[in-house]
């Protein structure tokens, strides 16, 4: 006798299937028997975001752990990202750091910087970087050189994304900015 071979087995056929269903789809097809939970469950955890409104307990953070070899794109707002640092996050690809509010200037701490370049510097494979934070968080004149640093050191990254709040902008920063991308390549 031949083991029985599920179409479900084939990742190309289940990525295609994926790319047509929504979130809730997935987490639907999940329930359907254990061989589809299995097949399913690393598209569910595939990308994952942590908004500002997103409490982070000890629950949530045991599930990230659990899952955490699937996540490949992250998308964290500034209030979770000392929590996310260190929970040894190595298999992303793509990595959003953001506040929800960004045009508006923002009470509560700076990023800290330790946590981002951390964040960065364990994912050797990252490609994409979305960098959105709001005015206040660039206070903080460590953050934009220690984020180019970071850059700097990461060949695989090949798409960045820096959104700058009006006032932060300066000739010196967009230098600094394109020596450190060219200097990667």
């Amino acid at each position: 006798m031949s083991p029985l071979v599920s179409i479900f087995d084939i990742t190309l056929i289940v990525d295609s299937i994926c790319q047509s269903l929504t979130l809730y789809d997935i987490q639907a097809c999940m329930r359907v028997s254990r061989h589809w939970s299995s097949a399913f469950k690393p598209r569910v955890w595939r990308t994952v975001k942590l908004p500002s409104i997103v409490s982070l307990t000890q629950e949530k953070i045991s599930t990230i752990l659990e899952n955490k070899h699937w996540i490949r794109s992250l998308a964290v707002d500034v209030s979770h990202i000392e929590q996310v640092s260190g929970l040894s996050l190595t298999t992303l690809r793509g990595l959003v750091l953001y506040n929800e509010n960004f045009e508006r200037t923002g009470d509560g701490d700076s990023v800290q910087v330790d946590a981002v370049i951390a964040l960065i510097d364990s994912n050797g494979s990252l490609w994409s970087l979305e960098v959105d934070l709001n005015w206040y968080h660039y206070q903080s004149r460590n953050l934009s050189p220690a984020l180019m640093f970071a850059i700097g050191r990461h060949p695989s990254l090949t798409k960045l994304t820096w959104h700058v709040p009006n006032d932060h902008i300066s000739p010196a920063f967009i230098n600094c900015l394109l020596y450190v991308c060219h200097k990667s390549i």
